[in-house]
């Protein structure tokens, strides 16, 4: 969503009736709140006993998340206008 935050919705302002960032921004919370809340009790994770992650680890994978986000703008390339084509 940082990528589409930067790359799709900057300019348009907050709301999305004008293309803005309102949506991918919700989807950033929302994600951020259920990792940071962990994993509730009927949740397949508890279920399979795979539910011992740290609130670190879970700002470490979401810290990585977001580098990611930035580093894929940074390296992305904007199309190269074409050429005119030399054959008559």
């Amino acid at each position: 969503m940082v990528v589409a935050v930067i790359t799709v919705h900057r300019g348009n302002g907050l709301l999305a009736t004008s293309n803005g960032s309102e949506l991918p921004l919700l989807y950033i919370v929302v994600a951020v709140g259920l990792a940071l809340a962990g994993f509730g009790r009927y949740s397949l994770d508890a279920t399979l006993g795979i539910a011992n992650w740290s609130t670190w680890l879970s700002w470490t994978i979401l810290g990585g998340g977001t580098l990611a986000g930035f580093t894929n703008v940074l390296a992305r390339r904007l199309p190269t206008p074409s050429l005119p084509s030399l054959s008559r």
